[in-house]
């Protein structure tokens, strides 16, 4: 070597073995060293300058292309803890507009529903400003003379459903069961419900207990065309056919009530009931997940009862009666519990004063509730 390193005079064979760039040489001992550095045994020219691994000759490194390497990872490094960072904002600022845009939606239906009480309002003034119409006055009439005759055979208290279904088809008492009847005499007693409730019972109307056991048969044929099992479901249904029942405040609305679930027992029978009536798109919307059998079976029929009794107390009465609102309260409060969180009860609560006021029939509300969810809740 002499009396200066080797490196002292290559000249331009001086050079990078990576980007063979000529590199400046080392004139004295003192200018280089022996180090470990990033694991590797190298020597160390002129404080940093370039460098040589042990035992390597002539594969010079400059300092960049010797700490290009390390470099190289701190930037991946880095570049990884923004990209987790900026993924981490992202979701937190789709998280917020998640929930800016449920709350948007929530207020615009909050305010229709306050527009249309409003509204509503406004029309129901004008017509307490007008006299009743004659077609109104008229209804009224033969509201109250059902409402007399009805009465009037109130106290009678024998069960002649059983005695008149045996008589017409010359089936015994106590054959008359669900479980035991065929196909042929299960489309006989079909016949024959319709024939006294849409018929025979309106001019010789039976007794009070008469119309309960016919509710309570009625009820367990919709069970029966509903393939429900003898669980939930099934006391769930007559747990809340007891309550509407119990509103009726007389012997012509439970006959009313029990016209609404005939006709409510054939929408299931015939085969038309389906997941796409309004209840039920209302509920795969509010519900957050897939619905249960009950859920679906539950909704289904209080949809439909609470649309059939619109459908026997309009041909009846001008009037929201007692049993109505509490069809479409048991079914709104089923809507709303889906989810197991009284969800959307705001909106719920406000379209059932519009129709404790007479202002909206409770068919109409259903039918504008599912609509402002159609336009709210648009796919993106």
């Amino acid at each position: 070597m002499g009396n200066a390193p080797s490196e002292s005079n290559m000249g331009e064979q001086l050079r990078c073995c990576k980007c063979y760039n000529v590199l400046p040489p080392c004139r004295s001992f003192s200018d280089f060293y022996r180090s470990t550095i990033h694991g590797r045994d190298v020597y160390v020219f002129n404080g940093g300058e370039y460098y040589r691994t042990v035992g390597h000759d002539n594969s010079y490194e400059c300092e960049y292309c010797f700490n290009k390497p390390i470099r190289d990872q701190e930037q991946l490094r880095r570049e990884e803890e923004r990209r987790r960072e900026e993924e981490r904002k992202m979701e937190e600022e789709q998280q917020r507009a998640k929930e800016a845009e449920e709350k948007k939606r929530q207020e615009e239906l909050n305010q229709r529903l306050e527009e249309s009480q409003h509204q509503a309002q406004e029309q129901q003034e004008d017509q307490l400003s007008r006299d009743i119409s004659e077609e109104h006055e008229s209804k009224r009439r033969v509201l109250i003379s059902h409402l007399d005759e009805f009465e009037a055979n109130y106290d009678s208290d024998s069960d002649e459903l059983l005695e008149t279904l045996s008589s017409r088809f010359n089936i015994p008492v106590p054959s008359l069961s669900l479980t035991q009847l065929t196909a042929d005499q299960l489309g006989n007693i079909l016949s024959a419900l319709d024939k006294l409730l849409f018929e025979d019972w309106i001019s010789a109307p039976p007794s009070l207990s008469t119309l309960q056991h016919t509710q309570v048969f009625i009820t367990e044929l919709c069970a029966l065309s509903l393939e429900m099992s003898q669980g939930l479901s099934l006391h769930s249904v007559y747990d809340h056919v007891e309550s509407i029942s119990q509103s009726a405040c007389s012997v012509s609305e439970s006959f009313l009530l029990t016209q609404a679930l005939y006709l409510t027992l054939m929408h299931f029978f015939t085969g038309h009931g389906s997941c796409d009536s309004d209840a039920a798109l209302i509920a795969n919307q509010w519900a957050e997940r897939d619905l249960s059998t009950e859920d679906l079976v539950l909704t289904e029929f209080l949809g439909t009862l609470t649309s059939s009794l619109h459908n026997v107390v309009g041909r009846a009465s001008v009037f929201i009666l007692k049993m109505e609102i509490q069809s479409l309260k048991l079914l709104l409060f089923t809507l709303t519990h889906l989810n197991d969180k009284e969800s959307h009860s705001e909106s719920t609560e406000m379209l059932l004063r519009l129709v404790q006021t007479n202002q909206w029939t409770p068919a109409e509300a259903v039918k504008l509730l599912k609509e402002l969810i159609k336009n709210l809740y648009v796919p993106n």
